[in-house]
């Protein structure tokens, strides 16, 4: 389990058998109290874990038509950084790449974050998202020229400034990266009414 090969070949027999995507479960922490610790990794259960975002590109590699849904959580993800890799992966892998957007906040402690309650949790993972899509599309769709003739690549004055000043998050931009011809499709969990309401404005997939 430690080397790419064993993920590559079940992404290549899914591919093979006609699935649209594989999205890739996390779980950002094993606890911290010896019990929890101990419960999690005596027999693996809950750890350890690959990085979701390391594993992605080795699947891209494998694979031809097969859609690669990672796990993200936004209390780990500054918005910028965020829509900057994942950018770059929906580019290279040739638009197959999804989100699982979560909320779990039992790992705040890792990123020297407090605890949201359950809604505002939600509330952060919706700032977040709309932050992706503003710097997404911080290039207008005729921004890209790229002419050969005259050497142009783009024009400036059709990509935006941002200024994001939120509840959660502040960034500036815009992104230094080429505008999507697609964004990644977003995948969501949670059942609760929130998680739901979540889901229904977001999210292409809705996981039960």
């Amino acid at each position: 389990w430690r080397k790419p090969g064993l993920y590559q070949e079940g992404a290549r027999t899914l591919e093979q058998a006609g699935f649209d995507f594989v999205l890739i479960e996390d779980a950002l922490s094993v606890g911290i109290s010896p019990e929890t610790l101990d419960l999690r990794v005596r027999k693996a259960y809950g750890g350890p874990k690959h990085d979701p975002w390391t594993l992605a590109p080795y699947l891209f590699a494998a694979t031809e038509h097969l859609g690669v849904i990672p796990t993200a959580n936004p209390a780990g993800w500054h918005p910028y950084t965020a829509a900057r890799q994942f950018a770059s992966l929906q580019h290279l892998s040739g638009g197959r790449l999804g989100l699982n957007v979560v909320t779990d906040v039992g790992s705040a402690h890792h990123f020297g974050q407090d605890r949201l309650p359950h809604d505002a949790a939600y509330d952060r993972a919706q700032e977040w998202l709309d932050a992706l899509r503003l710097l997404w599309r911080s290039w207008d769709d005729d921004a890209l020229i790229a002419d050969p003739e005259t050497q142009i690549y783009a024009d400036g004055t059709k990509i935006r400034v941002v200024q994001h000043r939120g509840q959660y998050y502040s960034f500036d931009g815009p992104l230094n990266a080429e505008p999507l011809s697609s964004e990644p499709v977003i995948a969501s969990p949670g059942g609760s009414p929130r998680g739901i309401r979540f889901a229904g404005e977001n999210s292409q997939i809705q996981l039960a």
